[in-house]
């Protein structure tokens, strides 16, 4: 059983990681000219591909995992910053919902990516296309799940940047062309996770850490009273 946790806890943060090592070498190979061009299309392709499918592949071992040993629940894997009485880990929550999320978002990328190599062939831009897409890949997995808002936080930044090169890549526009519908409606969002993030500043005694309660946390008696809000 420890094994098996100890296996799970340094795997788990690859799922998120690998697609986004993807963008960033593809960037690279970009920036220096090595995947340039038509030619550079099979190791953009290889890649973005690769990475996609690994991350499925962890994706479905953990779900093995779920239906054979149980579902694993709230994994810390490292802090990852602390500032005085806060503190921020690498953690990750990984629940019934959050596994069905993980698997619909990792399946439908894989499919994404798998045939848009077809339709992009010796489009423009072709390389540019595959990074924010493996981008936004690794963005929405943090997202679902992430074990703390400021993890949470972080993906929807980066979904909201992928999101956004997207649209102007699809428009065929300039990055500062966008739409302003679409910035307020960013905007908005970010304000309503900042506001989430100080509701939950809950640390019942412990140093706090921003990590999302469980469902049965939030059901238990006085949960509801000790929230709050730095100012009240």
């Amino acid at each position: 059983m420890n094994e098996a946790n100890d296996l799970l806890k340094a795997f788990v943060w690859l799922i998120p990681f690998i697609p986004m090592l993807a963008a960033l070498i593809i960037a690279v190979g970009f920036i220096s000219g090595k995947n340039r061009g038509e030619a550079g299309e099979k190791q953009t392709t290889l890649i973005a591909n690769g990475a996609a499918l690994l991350s499925l592949v962890i994706v479905l071992a953990i779900d093995l995992h779920a239906l054979v040993i149980g579902v694993p629940g709230q994994i810390q894997v490292a802090q990852w910053f602390s500032s005085g009485d806060y503190q921020v880990n690498l953690s990750f929550y990984l629940d019934t919902f959050a596994l069905v999320m993980m698997t619909l978002v990792a399946v439908i990328a894989v499919l994404m990516i798998r045939f848009s190599v077809n339709y992009m062939h010796r489009e423009a831009g072709y390389q540019r296309f595959f990074m924010i897409l493996s981008l936004f890949m690794g963005a929405m997995l943090l997202i679902v799940m992430a074990g703390n808002v400021v993890l949470t936080f972080t993906g929807w930044e980066l979904a909201g940047v992928s999101s956004y090169l997207l649209i102007a890549y699809a428009k065929k526009i300039h990055y500062f062309d966008i739409d302003d519908d679409f910035l307020k409606s960013n905007w908005c969002q970010d304000f309503a996770i900042k506001w989430a993030t100080e509701q939950i500043k809950i640390d019942f005694g412990k140093k706090a850490n921003f990590e999302i309660p469980t469902w049965k946390e939030i059901f238990e008696v006085n949960y509801l009273d000790n929230i709050k809000v730095e100012g009240y």
